[in-house]
């Protein structure tokens, strides 16, 4: 990957929008390399794979991608660390395909400083909302950390229509309204840690929804390592 370099348009829609779409950041041969990565790791109901980027190390180095950082470097204003993050295959006909994540606020994770943290997502497969795609709320980034109901997340029994539900919920102020993401394969989607976001379960009966999903923080502030993420400062 050759670095990518921001334009003005971009920065300034993710500073008013709270979030940023770059289309064809992987080649399709990357996201089909990547996947295959990660399916050599998979269990049988192809569950999360949580810090993905400690067991294989081909994460490692996409998280320290000279790209990523530097895109990241500008929308933070200043040098960036990873923390952690993971591999969701939402595979058709799994247990964890039916996995949905209510409207959540990242940051509600490590409790950083507003604006300190954000998280990137990379979609290696076309996304839309049959197959699981992410749906966000433009401009609620400026909104500070709002009470939520703590859920344990992927982890939870089947409803009765046999979803899943993860994600520390929050009341979405009346205000913002919920847009849905088409996501190209290859496409990296960057969320300020404040933008109320969620996702749909993959209701597909053969379109699998493979995401990467990876948080950072603007390096020198502080963050709370948490019980199952066990995030930790990763030098760029």
């Amino acid at each position: 990957m050759s670095i990518k370099k921001l334009s003005k348009s971009q920065v300034d829609f993710f500073e008013r929008e709270g979030y940023l779409v770059i289309e064809g950041f992987l080649s399709h041969e990357k996201c089909d390399y990547f996947h295959s990565l990660a399916k050599k790791h998979a269990d049988q109901e192809h569950a999360v794979i949580m810090n993905v980027h400690k067991k294989i190390e081909g994460f490692y180095q996409l998280i320290r991608d000279p790209g990523i950082v530097s895109i990241l470097n500008t929308l933070q204003k200043g040098a960036v660390m990873g923390l952690s993050g993971h591999y969701i295959f939402k595979e058709p006909k799994t247990r964890y395909a039916r996995d949905t994540w209510y409207p959540h606020q990242d940051n509600s994770y490590p409790r950083g400083r507003k604006g300190a943290y954000i998280t990137t997502n990379i979609f290696l497969d076309d996304t839309d909302r049959e197959n699981g795609t992410v749906y966000v709320y433009p401009r609620s980034h400026q909104e500070d950390l709002l009470p939520f109901e703590h859920v344990k997340s992927y982890v939870g029994e089947p409803d009765s229509e046999g979803l899943i539900h993860s994600g520390q919920r929050v009341e979405v102020p009346s205000q913002y309204a919920q847009v849905d993401l088409t996501m190209g394969k290859g496409a990296l989607l960057i969320l300020h840690g404040h933008l109320i976001h969620g996702s749909y379960p993959n209701l597909s009966l053969d379109r699998p929804r493979p995401t990467f999903a990876f948080g950072y923080m603007t390096v020198g502030d502080t963050f709370v390592e948490g019980n199952s993420a066990k995030r930790e400062m990763i030098h760029l």
